[in-house]
């Protein structure tokens, strides 16, 4: 066996299980961390301006940045998937033939939506809950970050999920991970050191965007083992079977960041009505939710290639393990959010803006978001572990009955039962349901076929 050919099937078959999923899993979740602080650094140094309009309108661009994460995610989770797979069983060509496409038409893909939005703005940030509040601050923040910077904020989640399915966990990390630093330490600079107000919160997203994709993009070009992704535009690329199935185990991604996106602008339009300091603490619960969605993504994108792989090879007893060991890490860590969250909501409202109204709005939002977390967590692992396996179906069962449909519907009905305090108090509910619902998937999926080894696989 060549050097390049151990290099990059080790990790997934041959380390220990413990080691692997940590050597996997713990680079992918650090890097959502600091990712998930760059995110709220926004809030919190646009929050210090003192004027929750500000606050608000971070919250209003959130959704059109996050559309390009659910594009990436439709091309990157499908082709780790496809990829992660055709190693175990030893097809490189189809890997290759995955990445190519998964980058290239992925690129196309991200261009065009971005051009489309942006041609669009206006009605897209009133759709995104910004109707009644200042245009100027929120079109500012997406002119740099979204229509100049788009792109490489695309490429940045891209590239890490292709360098993760070649178990390149770590150096994806790094180059995540520069990007976001960057972006924390130029936000007060370029915020109050320059004078630029919101801009500078979008212009240091931009820069650190741009630094994310140079690393990346330097890893993928000095790895030798990481020919599999270094492909060129070709006819090969649009075979149609790999095609077809990245999309199609893919597009689960796409439809839960998306969807999630309904969700949290449905939030805007519910709790809008009812005041800027509604709309600010909503903001900032959020913002929390989507930092403990993902810690959950970093750790069930990170244990994918090990499932896919092993899977395909024929290593049940891999599989099982490594699921084991994402259950385990996924409820530590949403338990301890959840008991954080829980217990200093305002202290947590304040640190990102010192307004009373607002911490008196956000007492409730936060403490109704840490419910979600622990089922979130799972059902992301359940999700991931459906498309490592190459599953076309059972996943848009989960995909569809959380965020941006039963929570849609939760919320409303909360928020008539409740008032403007109880309107998040739908989303831990439909977050239970789906776990629920996961369960009766994944049971359904144990009756009818081997859950954990692919058959006829070498083993």
């Amino acid at each position: 066996m060549s050097r390049t050919r151990y290099d990059k099937t080790y990790v997934f078959s041959t380390m220990p299980v413990g080691r692997a999923v940590a050597y996997l899993v713990v680079p992918t979740v650090l890097t959502q961390v600091i990712s998930i602080l760059y995110n709220l650094a926004d809030t919190y140094f646009v929050g210090q301006l003192g004027e929750p309009s500000l606050v608000a309108a971070v919250g209003v661009c959130l959704p059109p940045m996050m559309l390009l994460t659910a594009i990436a995610n439709l091309f990157g989770v499908g082709a780790s998937s496809v990829v992660s797979r055709a190693l175990g069983t030893g097809d490189e060509n189809r890997a290759k033939r995955a990445a190519a496409f998964s980058l290239w038409i992925g690129i196309a893909a991200a261009a065009s939506y971005i051009a489309i939005a942006t041609m669009l703005r206006d009605p897209l940030i009133d759709a995104f809950g910004g109707a009644g509040q200042p245009h100027s601050a929120v079109v500012e923040y997406l002119t740099w970050a979204f229509s100049i910077g788009g792109i490489f904020f695309f490429l940045t989640g891209l590239l890490a999920h292709l360098l993760r399915s070649m178990s390149k966990s770590v150096q994806a990390s790094i180059g995540v991970a520069a990007g976001s630093v960057i972006n924390i330490v130029l936000d007060p600079l370029l915020i109050f050191g320059a004078g630029w107000g919101i801009r500078g919160a979008a212009t240091a997203t931009l820069i650190g965007q741009v630094a994310s994709v140079v690393i990346l993009t330097w890893h993928v070009i000095r790895n030798e083992d990481c020919g599999i992704i270094r492909q060129l535009p070709s006819y090969a690329m649009l075979d149609a079977d790999v095609a077809r199935e990245v999309v199609s185990i893919g597009f689960v991604s796409f439809c839960m960041t998306t969807l999630a996106q309904i969700s949290n602008t449905c939030v805007n339009a519910l709790v809008a009505p009812h005041g800027t300091a509604y709309l600010a603490a909503s903001s900032v619960a959020i913002k929390l939710n989507i930092a403990a969605f993902g810690i959950a993504i970093g750790l069930s994108t990170g244990v994918l290639p090990i499932i896919g792989f092993n899977y395909a090879a024929g290593n049940a007893e891999r599989v099982k393990a490594a699921i084991k060991v994402a259950v385990a890490f996924s409820c530590g860590m949403s338990a301890c959010f959840t008991a954080l969250v829980l217990a200093f909501p305002d202290a947590i409202t304040a640190f990102f803006i010192d307004d009373p109204a607002t911490i008196e709005c956000g007492r409730a939002y936060l403490r109704e978001v840490a419910l979600c977390f622990i089922p979130s967590g799972l059902v992301f692992i359940a999700t991931s572990y459906l498309q490592a396996i190459g599953q076309k179906k059972r996943p848009y069962i989960l995909a569809f009955t959380r965020m941006g449909t039963v929570d849609v519907v939760c919320m409303t009905a909360c928020s008539i039962l409740l008032g403007p305090a109880g309107i998040i108090a739908g989303k831990p509910i439909a977050d239970w349901l789906c776990l629920c619902t996961s369960l009766f998937v994944l049971n359904d999926l144990r009756r009818h076929q081997n859950p954990f080894a692919k058959e006829g696989a070498n083993r």
